[in-house]
């Protein structure tokens, strides 16, 4: 249904609602589309229009959870829906709210548990074995992930979410073929489908089509300002169109939003380095290895700094690290050329900087041949200065 539609049966429903304001199916409809349409406050006017004679009705509860989880309070639906379990209101929709805001929250291990305690009851409740196959992706369970999904598939082939998830697996899993046309699908029916944005600007990205990585983007604003990784890929396309200001904006956004994923550090910095804002690129590095001291990236991006400044022993040492954690890491092999490169030798250093940007896997998006052109430059016209 289109929102327009969604809006003109809003206004009748509460037209309606306002001459028969006791009827509890009829508000239960106007909220649930209120909540639909993010009207939130209207949401939380229906609320408090039955406060006073509702305040311990089980669907009173029930329906401020719902708007805790809209409004992001994922710790008070946590407590609402707790609150109704205690008192012995318990349902499939009361425990998936519960298990969506712990999922909200990060608690994976707890959302698993919790799931399997339900047994085969979720089967009745598909979301349900959406949200247990988001869980397994975020614990890293792929496989299991997309078995789950393809189940739910299976079962109602039409549901958008599923379709959307399962693009998403078959991405990191890297079937594109098929993870490409179940978004499309998915986006068909909903272009506001979260994982399928992220699936197909992933591709786009891959393919270096800054463009069309924007055009999906630019037509769900308010999706991408909410989302790390569709920041992360709409920071990854400006960096391909040079659009370095731009994208250092849309990464700093992606951080605060994701703030535990090593990559969007990465890509943050490289920015940094490009706008030689090296100090805060370091920090950007920094935050990466905190995350993850074995990741050889960091050390690579690590090194990339002190060579940039002048710390040439701690370059080597960090370089080293990088290239033995990973042999094919891209940042390790770039501040290697740059040893070389202050060693003198022009020459060699060229051509592992060629050989680098023709064969190492790089970050998607990442436009590593830029980058590396434009702080080599930098570094060699402070050389430059140096020595004159």
């Amino acid at each position: 249904m289109e929102k327009s539609e969604l809006l003109a049966k809003y206004s009748r429903l509460t037209d309606f609602l306002k001459q028969d304001p006791d009827n509890s199916n009829l508000f239960q409809d106007c909220f649930e589309l209120a909540i639909q349409l993010g009207e939130h406050q209207d949401a939380s006017a229906l609320l408090a229009s039955r406060e006073e004679k509702y305040s311990s009705d089980p669907l009173q509860i029930y329906c401020h959870s719902k708007l805790a989880i809209a409004e992001q309070n994922f710790q008070r639906a946590i407590e609402l829906c707790n609150q109704l379990i205690a008192n012995n209101i318990d349902n499939l929709a009361i425990r998936y709210n519960l298990n969506w805001a712990e999922y909200c929250l990060g608690n994976y291990e707890r959302v698993v548990a919790n799931i399997k305690q339900i047994g085969n009851a979720k089967q009745e409740y598909l979301p349900f074995l959406i949200l247990e196959a988001r869980t397994l992706h975020h614990l890293g369970k792929v496989e299991e992930a997309t078995f789950l999904t393809r189940h739910t598939l299976e079962i109602q082939p039409q549901m958008v979410e599923a379709q959307g998830l399962l693009s998403m697996l078959l991405l990191d899993s890297e079937h594109y073929s098929e993870a490409r046309e179940l978004a499309a699908a998915a986006l068909r029916v909903n272009s506001a489908n979260h994982e399928s944005l992220i699936t197909l600007t992933t591709l786009a990205l891959n393919e270096q089509d800054a463009e069309l990585a924007k055009s999906y983007l630019s037509n769900n604003p308010k999706i991408t300002l909410k989302s790390g990784r569709l920041l992360l890929n709409l920071g990854q396309a400006q960096m391909l169109d040079m659009e370095f200001d731009q994208a250092e904006q849309t990464l700093t956004q992606a951080s605060e939003v994701m703030g535990q994923h090593i990559g969007t550090w990465h890509a943050l910095a490289w920015v940094k380095l490009v706008l030689n804002k090296i100090d805060e690129a370091g920090e950007c590095f920094q935050r990466a290895y905190d995350l993850d001291r074995n990741f050889a990236e960091s050390h690579g991006g690590l090194a990339v700094i002190a060579i940039h400044q002048n710390r040439i022993e701690e370059a080597e040492k960090l370089t080293k690290t990088s290239l033995r954690l990973d042999p094919l890491c891209a940042s390790g092999r770039y501040a290697e050329s740059l040893l070389v490169e202050r060693r003198g030798n022009h020459e060699e250093a060229t051509s592992k900087l060629e050989h680098l940007i023709k064969s190492s896997k790089t970050p998607q998006g990442l436009p590593i041949l830029d980058v590396v052109e434009r702080v080599t430059k930098k570094l060699r016209n402070k050389a430059d200065d140096t020595e004159k």
